[in-house]
């Protein structure tokens, strides 16, 4: 059942480390509220082990969907932390949108959306998002998932979307697991990547985060919630292995996404939050391509996982 499934992928996810985390849940008058619920009571029963916030998600749509606009206003009524949205899958776009900054703004809630997922760039509204954005002072408050269509953008055009999405201080999470997998799916040859232009991104100014989408369903039928490995397949895909690229990776999944979903008590210092991991590797520079154990997590000052691992070469 959901709440089965859902309890596993927890407890997958914590072991490796993840202390906090965003997550999408769904909802649509076919289905109503069964998923969302059981993603807001598994936020109260693992809150000593990790902080979950929930983002209330119309993956069907909104518009398309009726039933689906008031159903917005309930989970948020119910105790969503997020507005979230799916633009692409809604028609029109920019009305999605409109609507999603509305309750945004009734309820005081940042808003994080799946936005622009497709091969081409033919139909995208990330710069009327941008836009909106800073026309109703929301800068670092909107987060995006997938973005993949500004791959299919030459320079000429894309630049000016990057410098766009910096100046509305848009956060961008690359969600490279599902998107090699669901990408360019029509190219009978010269296979696009399909991943949205990672290290053009971050060269723009973006915080730029490296994410999972899903783990295990239909749309990223592996996984086991290990961020380090989502990080070190971003290295190849997006290029990010050279000796200027590589530290710039990590922040990708500690610092870029603390600051996305607006964790103020992030970090090592006197008065924060006392979350830790400690990984089983010599150099900080290693941090992610020795995809290391985690010895130890540390979840406000409490030790809440331990792992060890042994290794015996006989000769």
């Amino acid at each position: 059942d959901i709440y089965t499934r859902a309890k596993k992928a927890l407890e997958m996810i914590i072991p490796r480390g993840v202390t906090a985390i965003r997550t999408h849940a769904e909802f649509d008058p076919a289905q109503g509220f069964t998923g969302f619920e059981t993603i807001m009571q598994l936020k109260e029963e693992y809150k000593d082990l990790v902080d979950i916030q929930v983002v209330a998600f119309p993956q069907e749509g909104i518009f398309k969907a009726p039933g689906t606009e008031k159903m917005m206003y309930e989970a948020m009524e119910m105790g969503a932390d997020v507005v979230g949205g799916i633009p692409y899958n809604d028609s029109p776009a920019n009305d999605h949108i409109d609507l999603i900054f509305e309750i945004a703004k009734k309820y005081n809630k940042p808003i994080d959306l799946h936005q622009d997922f497709s091969d081409e760039a033919t139909d995208i509204s990330i710069e009327y998002l941008c836009h909106k954005t800073i026309e109703e002072g929301y800068q670092g408050r909107v987060s995006v998932g997938h973005l993949t269509a500004l791959h299919a953008l030459p320079k000429e055009q894309l630049d000016p979307i990057i410098a766009l999405i910096a100046e509305a201080g848009i956060s961008v999470m690359a969600l490279p697991a599902t998107d090699l997998h669901l990408g360019a799916r029509n190219d009978a040859y010269n296979v696009r990547r399909a991943v949205t232009p990672i290290r053009k991104l971050r060269d723009g100014g973006v915080n730029m985060c490296i994410a999972t989408n899903n783990i295990r369903n239909a749309f990223t039928p592996y996984g086991n919630g290990d961020i380090l490995q989502t990080a070190m397949l971003a290295i190849p895909v997006g290029h990010l292995g050279g000796a200027d690229d590589l530290p710039t990776v990590l922040p990708m999944i500690t610092e870029n996404p603390a600051k996305a979903i607006g964790l103020t008590n992030y970090g090592i210092g006197v008065g924060k939050q006392a979350d830790l991991v400690l990984l089983d590797t010599l150099l900080k520079h290693d941090a992610i391509i020795d995809i290391p154990e985690r010895v130890f997590v540390i979840k406000n000052g409490k030790i809440t996982v331990e792992s060890h691992k042994e290794t015996i070469i006989y000769r």
